[in-house]
C-alpha cells in the first residue's frame, strides 16, 4: 500500500500526540518514587558495602520482591552515586524498548504500529511505574520480549530456539517477580502443547529453571526460606482476587484498552486488512 500525503501526516499528528502525552507525564509523575524501592535499594546497598543481601545488619531476612532488581541496583552502585535516578532512567528505558518490541510486530501497517506505541507506553500507569522506582518496567519489558516469541512459536519460526529463549525469560522474569510465573508457566506449557509435547521441550524447561532454582536454594540457605516476607503479609485470599479484578478491570476502561480489545473483531471484515495482523493484534493486546 503507497501511503499518501494526508495519510502520512495524520500519523506525524498521532506520534506528536503520543510524544505530548508520554513527556507530560513523565514530567509528572518524575518526582514520585515508590516508598518499596528504597527496600531494594538498602539491600543493593548493603551488598555494595560488603555486608551481603541483608537488610538490617545482623539479620539475615528476605524482604526482597525482586532479587534481580536487587542486583541490577547493586551494579549502578559502582557507577554512578545517584542510583535512584539511573533507577528512573532504566524504567523509562524498559518502557520505551518495550513500545519498539510491539511496533516492530506490526511492521508494515503505519496506523497498527502507531497503536501499539501509543496503548504501549502513554498509559498513565505505565508512565507512572517506569519512573516509580520498582521492578515493574523490568517486567513489562520481558512481558512484551514474549509476544513476538509465543507469535514465532506459534508460526513455527525456529521453534526450538525461541521455545528456548521464551523459558530462559520466563525464568529470568521469576527473579524480577516471583508471581511473574502466573504469566510465563501457563504460556510456556499452552505453546508445548500446541505442538505436542517432546523430550527437547523439558529440556528447555530445565534450562530455564535453572535461575530460578538456583535463587531458591540460596534463600532456604542464607534465610531459611524460599519466599520473601510479604508472601506472609500479603497472602492470597478472595478478597485480595476480587480487589485485583477490580483494578484489571478500572485499567482497561481507563486506558482504552478495553476497546483496543475489539479492533481483531471489527478488522475481521476488513478484506483489505493484512490477515497475519489480526492474530498479532489478539496476542499483543
Amino acid at each position: 500500500m503507497i501511503s499518501t500525503t494526508g495519510e502520512n501526516l495524520r500519523l506525524l499528528g498521532l506520534y506528536i500526540a503520543t510524544l505530548t502525552v508520554v513527556v507530560i507525564g513523565l514530567s509528572l509523575f518524575f518526582g514520585f518514587t515508590a516508598e518499596d524501592s528504597f527496600i531494594s535499594l538498602r539491600y543493593a546497598r548493603n551488598v555494595f558495602s560488603g555486608h551481603g543481601p541483608i537488610y538490617n545488619h545482623g539479620e539475615n531476612i528476605n524482604a526482597m520482591t525482586s532479587p534481580l532488581h536487587v542486583f541490577i541496583l547493586y551494579l549502578f552502585f559502582y557507577i554512578t552515586e545517584n542510583t535512584e535516578l539511573a533507577n528512573k532512567i532504566m524504567g523509562i528505558s524498559c518502557a520505551i524498548t518495550s513500545a519498539a518490541i510491539l511496533a516492530r510486530a506490526f511492521r508494515g501497517n503505519g496506523y497498527l504500529v502507531a497503536l501499539a506505541v501509543a496503548t504501549a507506553i502513554s498509559p498513565a500507569p505505565v508512565l507512572l511505574w517506569s519512573v516509580g522506582g520498582l521492578e515493574t518496567p523490568l517486567l513489562l519489558l520481558l512481558v512484551t520480549i514474549s509476544v513476538p516469541l509465543v507469535l514465532a512459536i506459534v508460526e513455527r519460526q525456529q521453534y526450538v530456539w525461541n521455545y528456548l529463549v521464551l523459558c530462559l525469560v520466563g525464568g529470568i522474569a521469576f527473579l524480577v517477580r516471583y508471581d511473574s510465573a502466573i504469566y510465563f508457566g501457563p504460556i510456556i506449557l499452552v505453546v508445548a502443547f500446541i505442538n505436542g509435547i517432546r523430550i527437547w521441550q523439558a529440556l528447555c524447561w530445565i534450562t530455564g529453571a535453572i535461575a530460578p532454582f538456583s535463587w531458591i536454594v540460596f534463600s532456604i540457605a542464607y534465610y531459611g526460606d524460599p519466599l520473601p516476607t510479604s508472601f506472609y503479609v500479603k497472602t492470597p485470599s478472595v478478597d485480595s482476587v476480587q480487589a485485583n479484578v477490580i483494578y484489571i478491570a478500572t485499567f482497561l476502561a481507563t486506558t482504552g484498552l478495553a476497546l483496543v480489545m475489539l479492533i481483531p473483531l471489527a478488522s475481521s471484515g476488513n478484506a483489505s486488512h493484512p490477515r497475519n495482523r489480526i492474530p498479532r493484534l489478539q496476542a499483543t493486546v
